[in-house]
């Protein structure tokens, strides 16, 4: 993100500017290994530091008092939508950028959050149980055992199957409808940095693919509006949101209704994709804990798919899933937040204009509230009980993810249906590091794991594998 030359300058500690390219070098430089920088940073220069010392253009603060100041604040502390290139002002992809709810702030933003809460009640989500298990039984079918796969790509695989079926009532699986594909093409688009350097709407730009593939998706989803108006009974999220009306009877028009879709799919899609990767490798670098709850999973589900209350109700489970958001969240940086009059945080004064980072690795990392905090130990769970601003997996404040309860439910029915089947292990020596795809942390080069059924015997030890990479820095395997 370009700095702001004309912010005043404010004592921030922070590295030193970037020889010859200034703000500009410390950016590139901090997002491009965004992680080992965030530590970095907090363990440098403290618990409130600039990327660029001295300068308020990017400003990274840490732990729960700050996430509570900023994300419980939104009227200072404004949400930061703007697209990190330029689009055309009647563009498709302007439009689902500037119309979607993370965009707005004050009354638009809650008018939009309180139309959209409808499709995101308890009992709607439970009624998703049976298409996350059908799609997650027809993915795990395509799985291949006795030798190697991206498990980061099946389980991307596996959620575009489960968004596209329970937010659009879509079956993607057999390839007939261009959703999941233009869906697909947005999201890497969007993240491509190519788009950053070349943003012209020419002939054989990433970009003009980009801005086509946007007016292809706007237009599939206009006539999905359609389709669905036209019947009352959908049980989708989207024909929630078609038929959603606020007080006065108001409702979403076209345009609100494209850009909320797309928010809940990418918001949606990845992270919760990312988060059963992350927790793939955790329980293979700690087979202990896998073999544990492979018999949790055995002893309740018996072989059979669990139901929404089996799912929410096995403690280990329960506990690695936090456990594996704590140490290794699939959204590391939670939120850019735009300071809209002049604010203080900590002990500085923040001039209109500054932008804030906040992340919920450094935050899940404070060794107060989660001792030895570089050990996955899911066994803490059953002791510690932190505060929503400690522990912010999907953020916190008036702003917090819609989406959670989905996203939990899916997870807690995914990851016990794929451990009956298969045992996904990590070979010694294994790269695995770090890159940010927009909000979410990924998986670098893929997650080359060996599967094998579950009916192949353990191991006759417990003996971890050793990867290599940005990994050893964040999880102690001693």
């Amino acid at each position: 993100m370009p700095a702001n030359p004309k912010l005043p300058r404010v004592p921030i500690p922070g590295p030193r500017a970037f020889p010859v390219l200034g703000e500009s070098g410390n950016s590139f430089r901090f997002f491009s290994k965004p992680v080992t920088s965030l530590l970095a940073l907090h363990r440098r220069h403290g618990d409130i530091a600039a990327i660029t010392g001295g300068s308020p253009a990017m400003v990274c603060a840490f732990g729960a008092e700050h996430n509570r100041a900023v994300l419980g604040d939104d009227s200072t502390f404004l949400s930061h939508g703007e697209p990190p290139f330029p689009l055309p002002e009647d563009s498709a992809l302007g439009r689902m950028l500037r119309e979607n709810m993370m965009s707005k702030n004050g009354q638009d933003h809650r008018r939009l959050r309180r139309m959209l809460m409808p499709a995101f009640q308890r009992a709607r989500i439970l009624a998703y149980r049976d298409e996350i298990v059908d799609v997650t039984e027809a993915s795990l079918r395509r799985v291949v055992p006795g030798g190697v796969v991206d498990a980061s790509r099946v389980m991307l695989d596996l959620m575009l199957g489960v968004i596209m079926r329970c937010l659009f009532g879509v079956d993607v699986s057999a390839g007939g409808d261009p959703l999941g594909p233009l869906s697909i093409a947005l999201l890497e688009g969007f993240l491509s940095p190519a788009n950053l350097i070349l943003p012209y709407d020419v002939p054989g730009t990433p970009y003009r693919k980009l801005l086509r593939d946007a007016n292809r998706l706007e237009e599939r989803l206009l006539a999905l509006i359609e389709e669905r108006r036209a019947t009352r009974d959908g049980r989708d999220m989207f024909s929630a949101l078609i038929h959603a009306h606020d007080e006065d009877g108001s409702r979403l028009s076209d345009v609100e209704l494209v850009a909320q879709s797309i928010l809940v799919y990418i918001a949606a899609y990845e992270t919760t994709a990312q988060s059963l990767s992350w927790t793939l490798l955790l329980l293979a670098l700690h087979p202990e804990i896998l073999y544990d709850l492979e018999d949790e999973v055995d002893t309740v589900l018996r072989g059979e798919a669990p139901t929404a209350e089996q799912a929410a109700s096995m403690p280990l489970l329960d506990a690695v899933l936090k456990e594996s958001a704590r140490i290794l969240p699939a959204t590391p940086i939670c939120s850019f937040r735009l300071v809209g009059e002049e604010a203080t945080l900590g002990k500085y004064t923040l001039p209109k204009g500054s932008r804030i980072l906040l992340s919920p690795l450094v935050t899940h990392r404070m060794g107060d509230v989660f001792p030895e905090p570089t050990r996955f130990l899911p066994e803490r769970w059953s002791r510690i009980t932190p505060t929503p601003f400690e522990y912010l997996p999907f953020g916190a404040g008036p702003r917090m993810c819609i989406g959670h309860a989905f996203a939990n439910m899916a997870m807690r029915l995914i990851l016990p249906m794929a451990l009956q089947r298969f045992r996904f292990a990590l070979r010694s020596n294994t790269e695995i590091s770090l890159q940010l795809k927009g909000i979410s942390g990924a998986p670098k080069n893929g997650l080359p794991m060996d599967v094998t059924t579950r009916r192949a015997p353990r191991p006759g030890n417990t003996r971890r594998p050793e990867p290599k990479g940005e990994i050893r820095a964040l999880v102690d395997l001693s």
